[in-house]
């Protein structure tokens, strides 16, 4: 483990010593925690955008039956 020197301005400080007391848990666990959790939230916001951007980008098959029935569905939002 690697530590670092960080400046903070004083309302982010005061925000975080909230929280993580809010948490039960010390400063630095807190910290560590929310930046593994806003990594991984990118990551997997990433992998989304990537398959949804891969879906738009296959081909419609007009063989396939989902096709004929997309457009006889009925929601009831219309």
């Amino acid at each position: 483990m690697t530590t670092i020197e960080l400046t903070l301005d004083d309302p982010l400080l005061q925000q975080l010593d909230k929280a993580a007391l809010e948490a039960n848990l010390p400063l630095g666990v807190f910290i560590q925690r929310t930046l593994t959790t806003e990594i991984e939230r990118r990551r997997v916001r990433r992998l989304e955008s990537r398959e949804r951007e891969s879906y738009r980008n296959l081909p419609s098959d007009p063989d396939d039956p989902v096709e004929d029935w997309e457009s006889l569905e009925e929601w009831g939002d219309e």
